[in-house]
């Protein structure tokens, strides 16, 4: 490709009609020319990129940054493998090209530095990530890797670090301590200054006016200075161990019990909460980088990370509840679009003014006062926005620093044990202090959850091809490391064990909540944190196999194992696990995820577990193996008083899951829908004509706010079968497939007219419209399928098809009464669903005709009009006016007459009206 070197550099012409990923390719393909020492891209490309980064537009920056980066990789690339630094210089110190070469990468990665780095926070955090993920997959020069490293090192120390003698600043407007040490005194040598930082480039944090040394810098400079060592040292990380365990200058963690945080201005709030997030994010930088390591002290320091994580998380969301003004001040600082919700204008609390005192004489007040202004003006702008600034911390995790796969071995430790003397004595008969960590709920909750985010994006049908951190607002698209479904397929293989672990002791959890309570369902309190964790590590546990089992590729023969190995680690946790055949260890695996359903807390978590069990039938070799299964899973979950801790909407959709599995798996749909209707609303019905209050015996779900559920699960049942019943046969030439038809046919529009019946015995406005929109796609299905059905078998079972035709106009009738009375309601919702179905009505009154006629029955067809009537049959008065008597070719065509006329439909040989 060297020849047309020159025509593929014209392609950095349309820089701007290029998506990232596109850019990032190009850059690859022209760095890799330009690499060349004969090429003349390589001056090109450097003019280009000194361009890009002096460009005024922050996407321009960007793409510089990409192209130095991917010019840095081609030329600082290692030449041999498996060489030391010390060897590596010997070999290549005389070779002249790889000398200039090396001299080419250090000057353009200087020239980002100094042009891009200097100027703006977000194209420092770009150039470091950009460069983590060239190191990590790349193989660099070692000399180079040591320039990086020792250079990030530096800024680090620098800028961000102190010495352990260095006094704490008591002229800053709150008052600051050392926090989460995990050394002793001894051996502590170095404290992150981040608080007091925060407080002092606060103005030109607001003004987005500072570069390299941006506190906003931090964690991705210890990311790509953890990712250099590694590289360096064949992954030890002994070097910068000192970073894992270093205390932080931060605020008390009583700042919001004790009242103090709430009497603080607002500038000096959203400084706190940004030490909060940025500590966070530190901590997550720091378990990401030790978390490979075997030693047990490491081990230690790594669980207590975890827990720090989840502190500060609390008192972030604390912090951030008392602070409407941060969100905004976050999503500008990471160059992400603010998108205010509207509807709480007038809500929010005015900005305080900043009070007088002494500290105004220093220079970080200084600083704070000088921002009056600033923060007066962007309150007014985000008042809106406190409910949102209110919500859960859990929108605040999409905002974090990734956690690499290597972390999730974390789930696997059990509790770690770090010994060492008393401070201050030296003493041999000093007796050791113990501390003992392990992984609680709540840190296995935020493992999980990032660990659910990853598949889902990575595994999901619908999920682009790579992760990617960026959102769509966003400015400056942060890169992200690729990390490819197999890998995250075996992860979760590997990890199997431990998450059943867990899984099994939130189910023990419950069981002894429900043997305290006399086996109550209803007085198991979830309202507990403890409590409200166990169900959340069950649920997502649940959802996460139940991705991974419905993964489109696990069916692949590459892929074969993984699925063997799943099926064979849930069988091998059932308790009469055998050394069975394949087909037994199938059976094992669904029976034990069924054997933790008699524990569950809530109902959106039997949902998740039924959505993992059917997702595991269907990839089995054997799926009538789960039907029988899955069948009295769902029974199960339906009969079970569940307590009412969730939202109504959450019980409806997790009702509509279950119940449509039920039916859909079930081996006669047709008699499960019809059970489901004696069983629940006969009952019901009853009930309602006595005026009593009636407790479903069989069916502990169903109750009033979750019967309009079950209407509309039955009715979508009934629809999917009868369309996959209809579509899967062919009744050209096969008689008892024609029998067949005919019988699923009669079921169906028998089960259709009790459906139709209940509306108008309820008169419950859901209903209504169910009917309406499942009506026309019934209706649908079987003008599709049905009439083709009749046709065949008309000549040999005429009088039972006249029969069947007959009593389909029964329903086909009501659904006309439910047009009319949408239409004289007037409600928008339901009278949009009224075109649709009279078209759908309308169809089936010429196919019917058509029918009857190419069968030479026409007596038995005749049209007439058909009253409007509202839903407990009584005649519209608009129709009093009406015609009696019309040409039937009008009547044929009325569907868009105006309110109030007469409607058309077919009316066999009957005597009804």
């Amino acid at each position: 490709m060297r020849r047309y070197d020159i025509f593929i550099k014209g392609i950095l012409d349309y820089l701007e009609r290029l998506s990232m990923p596109q850019i990032r390719k190009l850059y690859s393909i022209i760095s890799l020319l330009a690499a060349d020492e004969d090429s003349s891209l390589r001056d090109e490309m450097r003019t280009i990129i000194s361009k890009q980064l002096a460009h005024s537009s922050q996407q321009y920056r960007h793409i510089g940054v990409i192209g130095g980066v991917k010019l840095i990789v081609q030329l600082a690339q290692k030449v041999d493998e498996d060489v030391s630094l010390d060897e590596f210089q010997g070999i290549h110190s005389k070779d002249p090209k790889r000398e200039s070469q090396l001299h080419l990468a250090r000057s353009i990665t200087e020239q980002i530095v100094q042009d891009g780095c200097q100027k703006s926070a977000d194209i420092t955090n770009l150039f470091n990530d950009e460069m983590s993920i060239a190191i990590r997959e790349g193989n660099f020069d070692p000399t180079f890797l040591e320039l990086i490293s020792t250079n990030t090192s530096d800024t680090l120390s620098d800028i961000y670090l102190n010495g352990p003698q260095d006094p704490l600043p008591a002229d800053l407007p709150v008052k600051v301590q050392k926090n989460y040490g995990l050394d002793s005194h001894e051996e502590s040598t170095i404290t992150l200054n981040l608080l007091p930082m925060v407080l002092t480039q606060y103005q030109k944090l607001r003004k987005r006016q500072i570069g390299k040394s941006s506190v906003m810098c931090l964690p991705t400079h210890f990311h790509l200075l953890r990712c250099c060592t590694a590289a360096l040292h064949r992954g030890q990380m002994e070097e910068i161990d000192a970073l894992l365990g270093c205390p932080l200058i931060m605020c008390s963690e009583d700042i919001v019990t004790d009242g103090t945080f709430e009497c603080q201005e607002d500038h000096v709030k959203e400084c706190i909460c940004l030490s909060l997030y940025l500590c966070i994010n530190w901590f997550l930088e720091s378990v990401c980088a030790f978390a490979s390591e075997d030693d047990d002290d490491m081990k230690w320091k790594v669980l207590r990370r975890l827990q720090n994580v989840t502190e500060v998380e609390k008192l972030l969301e604390a912090c951030r509840k008392l602070t409407p003004t941060f969100d905004q001040f976050l999503y500008q600082l990471l160059g992400l679009e603010w998108e205010p919700a509207t509807s709480t204008v007038g809500q929010g609390k005015k900005a305080r003014k900043p009070k007088g005192g002494a500290a105004n004489n220093t220079t970080i007040a200084k600083n704070l006062s000088t921002t009056k202004n600033i923060t007066l003006d962007t309150t007014v702008s985000s008042v809106i926005s406190a409910p949102t600034a209110a919500a859960n911390l859990i929108s605040l995790r999409s905002l974090y620093r990734p956690l690499s796969i290597n972390v999730f071995k974390v789930l696997t430790y059990e509790s770690m044990e770090r010994k060492y003397l008393h401070s201050g004595s030296t003493l041999p008969s000093t007796p050791f202090v113990n501390e003992v960590a392990q992984l609680e709920t709540n840190q296995i909750v935020f493992l999980l959850d990032d660990l659910y985010r990853k598949i889902t994006s990575c595994m999901s049908v619908f999920a682009p091809k790579r992760l990617s951190s960026s959102s769509k607002h966003s400015t400056v698209q942060r890169p992200v490391e690729a990390i490819s479904s197999v890998s995250l397929a075996r992860l979760v293989v590997d990890l199997q064990s431990a998450l059943c672990l867990h899984v099994e002791t939130a189910t023990s959890y419950f069981k002894s909540q429900r043997a305290d309570n006399d086996g109550i369902e209803d007085m198991v309190d979830l309202t507990s944190d403890e409590a409200k964790d166990h169900s959340t590590i069950l649920t997502t546990t649940f959802k996460l196999f139940s991705t991974l089992l419905a993964w489109p590729n696990l069916m692949e023969q590459d892929n074969a194992r993984i699925l063997n190995e799943i099926c064979t680690g849930f069988a091998e946790r059932h308790k009469n696990a055998e050394q069975p055949s394949r087909a037994r260890i199938y059976k094992q695996s669904l029976n034990y995820l069924k054997s933790l359903s008699v524990a569950l807390p809530t109902l959106t978590c039997a949902q998740a577990l039924v959505k993992c069990v059917v997702n595991l039938s269907k990839v089995i070799p054997k799926e009538d193996i789960g039907k029988e299964i899955i069948s009295e899973l769902c029974k199960q979950c339906l009969q079970t008083a569940w307590s009412q801790c969730e939202t109504p909407q959450q019980q409806k959709e997790a009702i509509s899951t279950i119940m449509k599995y039920y039916i859909s798996l079930s081996d006669d749909p047709l008699r499960q829908i019809e059970k489901v209707l004696e069983d629940n609303f006969e009952s019901y019905i009853q009930a309602e004509i006595e005026d009593q209050e009636q407790q479903n015996e069989c069916y502990s779900t169903f109750s009033q706010k979750t019967m309009a559920c079950y209407y509309q699960s039955l009715f979508v049942g009934l629809v999917n079968h009868l369309k996959t019943s209809l579509a899967r046969k062919d009744f050209s030439g096969s008689v008892q497939a024609q029998e067949e038809g005919l019988a699923v046919l009669n079921v169906s529009v028998r089960l259709l007219q009790i459906l139709v019946t209940l509306v108008k015995t309820t008169e419950k406005r859901p209903f209504l419209g169910t009917a309406l929109r499942f009506g026309n796609q019934f209706v649908e299905v079987f003008l599709r399928n049905g009439i083709q059905l009749l046709r065949y078998s008309f000549r040999t079972k005429q009088d039972e098809i006249l029969s069947f035709i007959k009593s389909f106009q029964q329903s086909t009738r009501s659904l006309q009464h439910f047009c009319g009375h949408s239409k004289v309601q007037k409600d928008l919702a339901l009278t949009n669903r009224v075109p649709a179905l009279k078209r759908s009505l309308e169809m089936l009154l010429f196919k019917f005709k058509d029918l009857l006629t190419e069968f030479n029955c026409q007596e038995a067809f005749w049209v007439g009009n058909l009253k409007n009537r509202d839903l407990r049959g009584q005649e519209l008065l608009s129709q009093t006016s009406v015609v009696e008597e019309e040409d039937v070719t009008h009547i044929a065509g009325s569907t868009d007459s105006p309110e109030g006329e007469a409607e058309d439909v077919e009316v066999l040989s009957s005597d009804e009206d």
